[in-house]
This record gives C-alpha cells, structure tokens and sequence, in this order.
C-alpha cells in the first residue's frame, strides 16, 4: 500500500514540476509547504499578521497548515474567518463562502459574525451580478456555472441571521431583483413587498416600488397583457406619488406605465380591428372607444379615435359614447365570438 501512494506522490509530482511537491505525513498526502514547521500558536500569528496586512496568499498557507496539521484546535475553527476573506479577495467566491460557514458552524463566540454576514452578501452581490461559480465548488473545476441560486441562497442566509438590520434590506432588494431576472415575477414582487412592509422608512422604499412597477411591466410583456397588471402598477405609482413627492425617479415610473398603456391599447386596437374587418363595427368601435378612454396617453389612441370617427359616420353616430344598454348588448354579441387575442 505505502509503495502505491508513493507511486501516486511521483506521478503528482511529475504532473505539477516545479509547482509542488509532496510527500506522506501520517498516512496522508501532503504539499510539503503545508507541513507544520512551527507551533500551531506561532502559525496562527503568522496568519494574523498576514491578515492585517493583506497578503491574501500567505494568509491562505498558514491558515491551510493549521487545518491540515492541527484540525482538532480553537485555532483551526478561528483561521476559516480569516481564509474565507482571503480567498473572497483572490475571487474564490466558492471557496471563500464555504470557509466563512465553517467558521459560523464551528465556533460558539463568533467575534466576527457581523463581518461574516457582510462577507457573505458582498459574495451574494456578485454572483447576482453575474460572476460565474465552479461546479460543486471545486477550486480546480472552471468557473462556468451561473450563480443566481447561490446568490438567492446567501440572501436569504443574510436575511435570516440579521432579520432587523441594513444588510437584510439590501438582500431583501437583491433578492428580489435575481428573481426578477430569473423570472420568477411573483416571488419578485412578494419579496419587494416583504421589504416595504417590514422597513417602510428605509432608502430603499421607492426603489422596491419602482422595481415592482418594473416586474408589472415585464410580467405583461412574457406572460399575457392582463390589465390587472396595469392597475397594480398604477396603485404603486400612486403610493410612490404619495411618499415621495417631486422625486426625480418618478419620470421613470411614468415611463413604465405609458409603455404598459402601450401593450394593453394595442392589445384592444387589434382587437378592434378584427371586429372592424370581420363587419361588426358597432362591436369595432366599443373597443376602440374603450382604447381611447381607458389608455388616453398610449400611441394607438390617434389611430383609434381616427377610426371611431369613420365608424361614426357609417353607423350615422354623431356622439362617439356609446350608450350603456347599447354597450350590453355589444358586450353580449362580442362575447358570443371567438376569442381573438
């Protein structure tokens, strides 16, 4: 058995040249640069001193020897902080989050818990914006695999371990954006709302309403042009009104919404003119009356009150309202039709 693992230090050995070299320390494979030369108290300083000085590398060796060669101590269970925010600065998020776990798991007095937290979020942070992991962690695997279940994963991590603080209002917000982009538009929204509701003074309030605006507008656009999805938009643009007078971030809303006007008045243009082509133009013209009256701001509304006025003069209507009971009884033959949208 010994002559096989000393085969197998050989063919590593050839594998990496110059890089490493290994050797067996109590039946088990070792860089030598990983063995113990000191006292574990005195690898520990050397770690600590690296730290405060931000050589992530060195930093990252004495933290490994103290977990290779002396598992069983506080020291170990300490130095995972300090090699999480080492490989966190080297980008090895993966390895920097497992590390800054270990550490939460493995100590009772967590002096740098707050710091952890912040850690894990800043990681949250760039995975949701894109940063790739490796697959299963693996630090010699590539870096192909999108991240956005990791990044929702420590958020909620954050949200978890500090429910009152900024940092749980800021994952609340970055998780709700990641499921936005992920397309999970209802639990986009609940998780915007879950931050208004529980922090309705933070910075971040007209932000979440602005997004959930956002989510409405996509929604609209990916799934079906519901118009209950333009009123709900309306109601936040309403609240943002309310709270946040004069805002210069209000125009955007008000973009949102016009363009949601947009999709929801063509919906009905086409609408009507199917009607218009199929001959039943009273049914024609209550739905483009409807555009006009109903999205006065959207882009079809000329083209639309444009046909009203031809229909008008067909039908010998002078008033372009059309009477309730008139409007029943269109409603009624309408909906005797196939559906065309």
């Amino acid at each position: 058995m010994q002559k096989i693992l000393w085969s197998m230090v050989v063919g590593m050995c050839i594998c990496q040249g110059s890089e490493a070299s290994y050797t067996l320390q109590d039946g088990r494979l070792m860089k030598t640069e990983e063995l113990a030369t000191l006292s574990v108290q005195e690898h520990y300083s050397l770690a600590k001193d690296a730290f405060q000085q931000e050589r992530w590398d060195d930093v990252i060796r004495q933290a490994r020897i103290i977990l290779l060669n002396f598992p069983g101590t506080i020291f170990a269970a300490d130095v995972h902080y300090d090699l999480g925010v080492a490989y966190f600065h080297r980008e090895e998020l993966d390895l920097a989050n497992e590390h800054l776990s270990k550490y939460l798991q493995k100590n009772k007095a967590l002096k740098f818990f707050e710091e952890t937290m912040a850690y894990k979020f800043a990681i949250a942070e760039q995975f949701a914006a894109g940063v790739k992991h490796r697959l299963l962690g693996k630090h010699n695997l590539p870096k192909w695999f999108s991240a956005k279940r990791e990044a929702i994963d420590l958020y909620d991590e954050v949200i978890q371990a500090l429910p009152q603080h900024d940092l749980a209002v800021r994952a609340l917000f970055g998780k709700g954006r990641v499921l936005f982009l992920e397309e999970d538009f209802k639990e986009s929204i609940e998780t915007y709302q879950t931050l208004l509701r529980r922090f309705p003074k933070h910075p971040l309030v007209l932000d979440s309403y602005l997004a959930i605006i956002e989510v409405y507008r996509t929604q609209g656009d990916e799934e079906y042009p519901d118009p209950d999805y333009l009123d709900l938009a309306e109601i936040q643009l309403q609240k943002c009104k309310r709270d946040f007078p004069g805002d210069e971030r209000l125009a955007r809303a008000e973009v949102l919404l016009e363009e949601m006007q947009d999709v929801y008045a063509k919906d009905l243009y086409e609408t009507a003119q199917f009607y218009e082509r199929t001959k039943k133009l009273a049914a024609s013209r209550l739905y483009y009356s409807r555009l006009v009256a109903k999205y006065p701001r959207a882009k079809s509304v000329l083209a639309a009150e444009e046909r009203i006025a031809v229909l008008n003069q067909i039908l010998g209507v002078p008033d372009p309202v059309i009477p309730p009971s008139e409007q029943r009884m269109i409603v009624d033959d309408s909906a005797s039709n196939e559906d065309v949208r």
